[in-house]
């Protein structure tokens, strides 16, 4: 298994969520080592299975059936795991950013969290110490807040229209969006309620000073420091509590 951070020294993406990720594929190749052997073991319960059959011993057929059953049904689920996992190291060997290690990170915690009961007890331990440090990281992430909004910054600097900054370079001045938030180090996604809070405040601004036909999802956004799909969840969020009307264009 090859992927860009094999070896914590040559990583180039040395951060938390990526160390945790590497620990999970790592988990992953003991994980397709004990699939292997549940199929073994689900051939060797075959063979006796068809020898009971051969010799009439249809109770003991009966039991092994079930057995096979279990297993199958166990290779099935984990099979489905390993999968995600997998899925999640290819795409973060051509995505490698940040937003992507959140999401991998998020896929795999849900997903072995799921399966954890269905591993044995030697597999077990590794498994919840890979999740509760998966789910530690995640947790400080979720702590994380936005940076408040200053009325009287978004007004002289991007609203009054005697500001030279306003026109030309106005969209430059403000930084691109990002939809994720570093917080001592840690990558932090932010959490919707404050993002809706957030731009309810830049529109409030912008109607309270009587620019409000300047305003787009595009700047709201790098307002906020959000992604501009943020920002549309966000508008319609506010729009269902009836705090705003959005104008939609007729086709």
């Amino acid at each position: 298994m090859v992927f860009p951070f094999r070896k914590k020294k040559e990583r180039r993406l040395k951060d938390k969520y990526f160390e945790r990720l590497y620990e999970a594929f790592e988990w992953g190749e003991r994980l397709a080592k004990y699939v292997h052997s549940l199929e073994r073991e689900r051939e060797e319960l075959a063979e006796e299975y068809r020898e009971a059959r051969r010799k009439g011993d249809f109770e003991k057929a009966k039991l092994l059936e079930q057995n096979i059953e279990d297993i199958n049904n166990k290779i099935m689920k984990l099979k489905k795991l390993l999968k995600i996992i997998e899925t999640e190291r290819k795409r973060l060997e051509r995505e490698g950013e940040y937003v992507d290690a959140i999401a991998s990170m998020s896929k795999i915690e849900s997903a072995l969290r799921s399966n954890l009961w269905l591993l044995s007890e030697a597999l077990r331990p590794q498994a919840e110490l890979v999740l509760n440090r998966m789910e530690e990281t995640l947790s400080t992430s979720r702590k994380a807040a936005l940076p408040d909004v200053d009325t009287d910054f978004i007004y002289k600097n991007y609203v009054n229209e005697e500001n030279p900054r306003v026109s030309g370079v106005a969209e430059e001045a403000v930084p691109e969006p990002s939809p994720v938030l570093l917080v001592d180090g840690m990558v932090a996604k932010y959490d919707f309620e404050e993002v809706v809070e957030k731009v309810y405040k830049v529109i409030e601004t912008y109607v309270k000073f009587g620019y409000s036909n300047k305003l787009s999802v595009r700047k709201i956004a790098q307002h906020v420091g959000v992604s501009e799909q943020e920002v549309r969840k966000a508008l319609s969020e506010l729009e269902k509590r009836g705090k705003i009307k959005i104008r939609r264009s007729s086709s």
